[in-house]
Formats: structure tokens, sequence, C-alpha cells
């Protein structure tokens, strides 16, 4: 029965809907007919999109970043053209040469004159206008853009302290030893006087070749850097030159040719110094600038104190000692460049296009400050009355103290020991004057005790005068070196104090460091003229540099005056 009902009730059920539609058409049959309605215009806004979050691993395009056509691929030639035709053409600057550049000059100043200084705990740091922290640069950025992490830090301080150390320990022994021993040998009568020419000479070749190298160096284009490949050039040919004078040893006839040898070596060696000095302020940042020229001043000082053991292994053996130099002096720029990181290429580089202009300008006295001048003599005239005793304390050591002759080998080793053990007491009392420096600025200031250290140098040099034996020159070595390296280093606060201006700190810088090379220059004459008088009596070198002194205090007290006006 059930399914005989279910067809009715459906069809009952699809005739309903039909019964109410007729219904509203019959109540609105009386009314007119509405008109059609005009199509709606369809927007042309883009729609929302549902928000679709960004999973991961999807790639996620900027809107109006990413998206943005190419320029290069959607312009033409014209609109290119067009476009540059618009443009706003920029001045490019170029790097500062390193003549203007403070932070190298300074630390010339500090390292070339006494090593230890560059440890100071004196705050007269000389203005850096090329600083960091002059602006908002990063000061964990080196000059040339890199940033080197914590172990390239410590790779470049190690680079220069194997630098400074290969080529500072068979510097000094040659020059303390080495080299009096074979000009004795060629000409016992003339050997001093050759020795002070040789020291003269090489101090103006040295100087020469290193502004004129460095500033070399500013401009050279290359994939491997500006300075490496000077480096490594320099340290070869340096090591060249020393072998060929241990080549010719016993064999030269003439102090002449010696004396030309030395001051080729000199340039030769300039062409390692000046570029690796300049290296400081394009590789390290200014963060560690301070620390890096503490490693390298300390590293020279240790060098040069070495050297004097050098001197001793070496002076009943020169050729021996001479060849072994020059395998140091080689390897001297071949490992620092090694144990640096890789230089940034400088093919792309704006560099100075004529950087050996300026080179010498720190020459020209003429152009500073009376007060500047005065500072520039005292310096000078400390240098000199260093340089007068020590170019020639071998032969002081070896005939003065140990009475040896020419040819007496037992006195050559005897000076040779003597020589070491002075080094070794001077660097003791540069480091103590170094570490002092700091607290006798704070409590005392500089101008004091730079002019006490003056009178220092000169009492040290009266002692070998009442004491004309080892012990004598011993307390010469330990007294001169501490006032040496205390004038030293409480001399840049004399320095910054006689600035004209500071943005000229880096020309300013390079020119009291000059005053090094004149000072070598002067106290070799010194030492020449009071040998002369003397008729080869030594005790008038140490007059020469009492006198010295005394010029250089009279020089340091006219500064103090000028600037206080």
């Amino acid at each position: 029965m059930t399914t005989d009902h279910e067809p009715a009730v459906r069809e009952s059920a699809d005739h309903e809907p039909a019964d109410h539609e007729s219904a509203p058409r019959e109540e609105n049959a009386d009314r007119p007919a509405a008109k059609p309605q005009a199509p709606q215009p369809q927007s042309t806004q883009p729609q929302p999109q549902p928000r679709r979050f960004v999973m991961p691993g999807d790639v996620y395009v900027r809107p109006g970043i990413d998206d943005r056509p190419d320029p290069d691929k959607t312009l033409t030639a014209e609109d290119k053209a067009a476009i540059a035709r618009l443009a706003v053409r920029l001045p490019k600057s170029s790097i500062d040469p390193t003549a203007d550049q403070s932070g190298t000059q300074s630390t010339r100043l500090v390292t070339e004159s006494a090593p230890a200084v560059a440890a100071a705990t004196i705050d007269a740091a000389v203005p850096d206008p090329q600083s960091a922290f002059m602006d908002m640069r990063d000061p964990m950025v080196a000059a040339d853009g890199t940033r080197p992490g914590r172990t390239d830090v410590l790779r470049l301080k190690l680079g220069f302290v194997a630098a400074a150390v290969l080529g500072a320990v068979p510097w000094a022994g040659v020059t303390g030893a080495l080299m009096p021993q074979m000009l004795d040998m060629i000409d016992h009568a003339s050997a001093a006087a050759a020795l002070c020419v040789l020291n003269a000479l090489g101090a103006v070749a040295a100087y020469l070749s290193r502004n004129f190298f460095a500033a070399s160096s500013d401009a050279t284009h290359s994939k491997f850097g500006r300075r490496s490949l000077w480096i490594i050039a320099g340290g070869l040919l340096s090591g060249l030159l020393m072998w060929c004078i241990g080549a010719l040893y016993g064999a030269a006839s003439s102090a002449v040719f010696v004396v030309i040898l030395w001051c080729v070596l000199q340039g030769c060696y300039g062409v390692l110094l000046g570029p690796l000095v300049s290296a400081m302020s394009d590789r390290v940042p200014d963060k560690f600038r301070a620390s890096a020229d503490a490693w390298y001043g300390t590293a020279l000082a240790v060098g040069q104190m070495l050297g004097g053991w050098f001197g001793v292994l070496f002076v009943g053996d020169a050729p021996l000692g001479l060849a072994w130099g020059a395998v140091l002096l080689a390897l001297s720029g071949v490992a620092a460049v090694a144990i640096w990181p890789r230089e940034k290429s400088s093919v792309e580089m704006s560099l100075p296009r004529d950087a050996t202009g300026d080179a010498f300008a720190a020459l020209r006295l003429r152009s500073w400050a009376p007060g500047f001048r005065r500072v520039f003599w005292s310096r000078a005239f400390m240098a000199a009355a260093m340089g007068c005793v020590t170019i020639v304390t071998f032969y002081i050591a070896k005939f003065g103290v140990f009475g040896g002759a020419g040819d007496d080998a037992a006195a050559s080793k005897d000076a040779a020991m003597l020589l070491a053990w002075m080094g070794v007491v001077a660097l003791v009392a540069s480091m103590a004057a170094a570490l002092a420096s700091g607290p006798l600025a704070e409590r005392m200031g500089a101008w004091a005790p730079t002019l006490v250290a003056a009178v220092l140098v000169a009492a040290a040099a009266l002692l070998p005068l009442v004491l004309p034996n080892v012990l004598g020159l011993l307390l010469f070595a330990g007294l001169s070196g501490f006032g040496f390296s205390l004038f030293n280093a409480l001399g840049q606060e004399l320095v910054t104090a006689v600035l004209p201006d500071p943005r000229d700190a880096g020309r300013a810088t390079g020119t009291l460091g000059a005053a090094g090379m004149l000072g070598t220059v002067i106290g070799a004459t010194a030492a020449g003229a009071a040998l002369a008088v003397g008729h080869g009596g030594y005790a008038w070198v140490f007059v020469a540099s009492i006198a010295l002194t005394v010029v250089c205090e009279a020089f340091a007290i006219s500064a103090v005056g000028a600037v206080r006006r």
C-alpha cells in the first residue's frame, strides 16, 4: 500500500510550488511592467585576495620590490640615454696618500725613534682626522673596506711582529758589530771615520727610500693589493744586497765601495719598510690600531736586542753572519705577507695619481710655526746625542775598554758581548720608561718630565767619563735608554701641543719623523769631529753627546715658552 500512495504524494508536492508562484503574479497583474536594468560595469580595482600565510620553504615575493621590472631589460637604448643625460656626476674621493695619514706617520715617529715607546701608557695620541672615531663610520672596518674577524686581526698583528723581528735582528747585528768589524779590517786608521760616513749617508738613503716607496705603493693598482708586492720585493732585494756584501767580505779593499753598497742596501730595505708601515693604516681597523702599534714597536725593540746577540754569534765569522742576515731579511717580507689575510685587490680603487709628489714635503720647515720648528730641532738634537755614541760603541768597547788591536779576535768578541748586554739593559730601561710615562704625565704633566729626560741623557753620557770601563757603559745604556724613551714618549704631548692645525697632523708628524734622520746625520758628524779633535780618543765622543743634549734642552725650553705664549 505504501508504494501505491507514493506517486500521489510526490505529484502533489511537485504542484505546490507552482500554486505559490502563481499567486504573486495574480496580485501584481494590474501594475505596469518594470524597465529592464542596465548591466553594471565591472570594477577595475584589484579585488582583495584571501590572505595566504608564508609557509616554510615558500619563496616570498615582496610586492613592489621583487616584482619590479628590470630597467636594463625593459628600457630602450633611447630611454637609457635620456636618463644618463639627467644623471648627476658625483665626485669620487680617492684614498689619502701616506704623507697625509696621521696614523701612519705617528707609527713611524714612535717606532723609528724608540720602538719600546709604542707600548707607552700615556694618552697623548696625535690627532687623526681620518679615524673612524671622528665620524659615524664603523671602527671595526679597516680603511680598505674589509672587516677582519678576531682571527684575521691576530694574523695581522703576528705578520707585523714577524716582519719586525726578522728584519731587526740582522739589521741590529750587522750595524752594531759586523759592519764595524769589516771596516776595521779594510783600514784600521780610518775605520771610525768611514763608519760615521756610512751611518750618515745610510740614514739619508733610508729616509728617502721609505718615503718614496711608501708613496709609490699608494698608487699601485694590482689584484694582489697595493702593499704586498712591494713588501715581498723589498725583502728579497735587501737579502740579495746583504749577501753581496758578505760575499765581498775580505775581498773589498776600499771602504768607499762598502759605503756605496750599504746605501743601496738601505734603499732596498726602504722598499719593504715604507709599504709595511703604511699597511698598518690600510688593513688594521681603528679599533685595534693602538694594540697593533704596541705589538709592532715591542717586536722591533726585542728584535734589536736579539740583534746584539746575533753580532756576538757571528763577529768571528762575519761572512757567515751576513749570509744568515740575508736569509732573515729575505724572509721578513715573505713571512709578513704569508701570515696576513690576503690583501684586497686595488684594481678598482680610486688611488692618488701622483702620490710621490708630496713624499718629501716633510722637509719644508719654513711653512711651520716657530714653536713647531723648535720641537723639531729638539728631537733632532736628542737623536744626535744618542747616535753620537751608539754609532761608534763597538770601537769604544773594543779599543777603549778592552784595549784590543785591529785584528784582535778576542777583543772583538768581548766588545760584541758588551754591546749585547747593553742592548738588554737598554731594553729593560726603555720598557720601564714606557710604562712610567703615563703616571708621570698624569701627575706632573708632560713638559717638566720631558726636560728631565734630556738631563738624564746628559748625565748618562757623563758616566763613562767617570767610569771608563764595562760598568760605565752598562750604566750609560740603562740611564740613556730610560731618558731617551721617556723623552720620546712624553714628547708626543709636546707634539700635539704645537700642531698648527689638527687637519695637518699627518704632514706635521711626518716632518717630525725627519728629525730622526737629521739627528743621525748630526750625530755621525759630531762623532767624526770629536774623534778628529781628540786624535782617536773616544772620551771626546761623550763630551760631544753632552753638548748635543744641552742644545736639545735649549730648544725644548724655548718651545715650551712659545706654546705658553
